[in-house]
């Protein structure tokens, strides 16, 4: 139990190591969070936003479903 105090005191310093440990772990955490919700909202809007205009045709009249860089595309160019 000794060596576990002795760790945990970090020769005198774990006052200042233990709350540095602490706080990078929330705003790490913070970030993820942030980050995943941001994300979430993005993609809400661009599905709304795919939603409110209708499919893209292409020249020949058919929809076009295969994005915008396809193999057809880089092997014609």
């Amino acid at each position: 139990m000794d060596a576990f105090q002795t760790f945990i005191d970090m020769g005198s310093y774990g006052s200042y190591v233990w709350p540095s440990y602490g706080l990078t772990v929330v705003i790490m955490a913070w970030l993820v969070m942030s980050t995943l919700r941001r994300l979430r909202n993005r993609e809400q809007e661009l599905a709304r936003r795919q939603g409110e205009f209708p499919a893209r045709r292409n020249r020949g009249g058919a929809t076009d479903t295969s994005g915008p860089n396809t193999s057809e595309d880089a092997a014609s160019s």
